[in-house]
């Protein structure tokens, strides 16, 4: 065999592995697909049965067993607000809570402060973010309130 018949036999042998490797890739994906569509129906069925018997977490795993639930999130007290936090040049909108928006990281790279991108709504209904210019809130004596 001549170098040239090397080449393309080994040309020839990394075609078949491209392919075979895809042909692999391709079975994989079905089998999970299978596989989930096949949890969905247990799932379902298992639900169903659940229901129709009034089945209890102690009458599935028994007496003393502790059923904790899945990725059980602590929660959190939020303040749910009406109006974004900031507002965008082009009206872009963030609560405020989260990860940074592309926009305001780019706004932010660009040179503006986070002040000058606050909507003004927001500052009347709730106050200023900078810290500096936070007030302490006024505590109203009960006969001022009453007057």
């Amino acid at each position: 065999m001549t170098p040239m018949d090397h080449e393309q036999s080994l040309a020839k042998l990394k075609e078949e592995r491209s392919v075979i490797a895809a042909q692999l890739q391709a079975k994989d994906e079905e089998i999970n697909q299978l596989i989930e569509a096949h949890k969905e129906q247990m799932l379902q069925k298992t639900q169903a049965i659940i229901k129709e018997y009034n089945l209890s977490p102690t009458d599935l795993f028994g007496a003393g067993t502790v059923v904790e639930p899945q990725e059980q999130a602590v929660r959190k007290t939020r303040i749910k607000y009406s109006v974004p936090r900031y507002i965008g040049s082009a009206g872009e909108e963030w609560f405020g809570s989260g990860t940074h928006p592309q926009w305001l990281v780019t706004a932010l790279a660009s040179g503006k402060k986070k002040e000058e991108l606050e909507n003004p709504e927001w500052t009347r209904l709730y106050g200023s973010l900078s810290k500096d210019k936070m007030k302490p809130a006024k505590s109203v004596a009960p006969d001022e309130a009453a007057a």
